[in-house]
């Protein structure tokens, strides 16, 4: 007869009733462990495929703002060992724009980067550790392009107004930072103030494959300043 057990089938014969066999119930044992085995297998699985879709929909919001907003920038992208062998920058690497890939390991790593002062230049940061980051912003002081557009991708709220605090962060024109937020393919789109003491601004929500309101990403931010103040000094 079958016998039912929390949710696993087994199989019991007719001479089990009659007393205990070992080989009987080994075989029992096996047969939902086996069970077990393949519920792991189907829990791993969905758990490739959650990653799968969160490495897309990243990547949709990072070609929207790459294709919208700085299209015709040439394009540097740091990265360190998780984000190299990811599905991303297969993805990123397929654009159109000139390109730079730089693997990052510890701060001297971004002097190898082609630091674009005369053309549109786009500095895309893929870090899990933002720490190298951190630091070569406030050393090297001629190694940066002040008037580029930097995206940081990963990045904590707290890690990117530490970043917007840097020497170099302070004069950049132009950072936008990605944070994620609980939901699965849900990212908030930040953006850093020059001359404001709120250094940094939630300027939308990117959910799966669309922003809840369509950001300026890049304002002027030097012949508008957007209701800061400024301190006049007198002699």
């Amino acid at each position: 007869m079958t016998i039912y057990n929390s949710g696993y089938r087994t199989t019991k014969n007719e001479a089990t009733d009659q007393g205990t066999d070992g080989r009987h119930w080994t075989h029992t044992v096996h047969v939902i462990v086996s069970r077990k085995r393949e519920a792991t297998v189907v829990e791993r699985d969905n758990l490739v495929d959650v990653e799968e879709r969160e490495w897309m929909w990243l990547g949709a919001l990072l070609e929207r703002v790459l294709l919208s907003d700085i299209a015709q920038c040439s394009l540097l992208f740091a990265v360190d060992s998780t984000y190299l062998t990811s599905p991303l920058l297969s993805i990123l690497v397929s654009l159109p724009n000139p390109r730079q890939v730089v693997v990052v390991r510890e701060a001297d790593n971004l002097l190898k980067v082609l630091w674009s002062g005369e053309q549109c230049g786009a500095y895309v940061f893929l870090l899990h550790n933002v720490q190298p980051l951190l630091t070569f912003a406030d050393q090297h002081y001629r190694a940066w392009d002040y008037k580029g557009k930097y995206v940081v991708v990963g990045i904590s709220i707290e890690e990117l107004l530490d970043f917007t605090l840097t020497k170099k962060g302070k004069k950049t024109q132009h950072i936008i930072g990605l944070v994620q937020s609980g939901p699965v393919g849900e990212w908030h789109v930040y953006m850093n103030h020059l001359y404001s003491r709120k250094r940094v601004m939630h300027l939308s929500t990117w959910q799966r494959s669309r922003f809840t309101h369509l950001p300026n990403l890049f304002p002027d931010k030097i012949s508008n300043l957007h209701g800061a103040t400024l301190n006049r000094g007198t002699k």
